[in-house]
């Protein structure tokens, strides 16, 4: 296996950490089931081979204690993690690269993610909808010209372009004068 058991687990303490930081109860319980079975299994093959063996080795250790959906969750949570390693350690260098610079340009443009907690989101949008009295979220349109698009997409489908690639002459077909 490329992946070690000990990176394995590693994988499952960072899962039961992301949702200890704003994730439900119920997620935070199929995490940490996650690593119990794991570490009482002590081999990461079960549960890379198949979701119906992911599944056996759970049964195995908490059936008793758990109903059929929560297995089903452990199980899946299992199979996934243990999928996803093994997909990274052996994705190509040039994926890799490749999504290096992906995230690099998200990252200059400012797009992230972070996460908050439910009652932080609440509060933001009540900040947000505060900001508007009459509920209008839109912004006038100042535009000199309006695109005809349909009538520009069917050109470009008949003619095989692109709209980049029509002139200055062609592009006055598809405009007309805004309001």
């Amino acid at each position: 296996m490329v992946v070690s058991f000990c990176e394995f687990v590693e994988e499952l303490k960072r899962a039961i950490e992301y949702q200890r930081d704003g994730g439900t109860d119920y997620r935070l319980k199929t995490a940490e089931l996650s690593l119990y079975v794991a570490n009482q299994d002590g081999t990461m093959e079960p549960f890379y081979e198949s979701r119906e063996s992911s599944r056996e080795v759970v049964a195995r250790f908490i059936k008793d204690n758990h109903d059929e959906d929560r297995i089903d969750d452990v199980a899946k949570a299992l199979y996934t993690i243990s999928r996803r390693l093994v997909f990274k350690a052996t994705m190509p260098i040039e994926l890799k690269e490749h999504i290096a610079i992906r995230r690099e340009e998200r990252r200059k443009k400012g797009l992230s993610l972070i996460k908050i907690t439910e009652d932080e989101f609440r509060e933001d949008l009540k900040t947000f909808d505060d900001a508007f009295e009459n509920g209008v979220f839109c912004t006038p349109n100042t535009n000199k010209y309006r695109v005809k698009v349909r009538k520009l997409f069917d050109f470009c489908n008949e003619t095989g372009r692109k709209p980049e690639e029509l002139t200055e002459e062609e592009w006055k077909e598809f405009l007309e004068e805004g309001k």
